[in-house]
């Protein structure tokens, strides 16, 4: 139920976004030239913004994986006593 829940939702939201992505293109101003300095500073923003919040989420996943490992170990030394 959850399941088909999800995907009917999943499969709006990839519906509207195609029926609407005339609307979700960029101002005129963010297609300036692209050789300009506020392009690249924007850029490089995203690219940094991307990098942190890549590093972020990427240091929460190790530390879930780290703990799912050890009480692996813990219940199979458990389940040897």
């Amino acid at each position: 139920m959850i399941k088909r829940t999800l995907l009917l939702a999943a499969g709006a939201c990839i519906l509207l976004t195609l029926a609407a992505h005339a609307v979700s293109l960029g101002c005129p101003v963010c297609f300036g030239e692209p050789d300009s300095s506020s392009t690249q500073g924007m850029n490089a923003a995203i690219l940094s913004l991307l990098g942190v919040t890549g590093g972020v989420l990427g240091g929460f996943a190790s530390i879930f994986l780290r703990l799912r490992r050890r009480m692996k170990i813990i219940a199979r030394e458990e389940s040897r006593a």
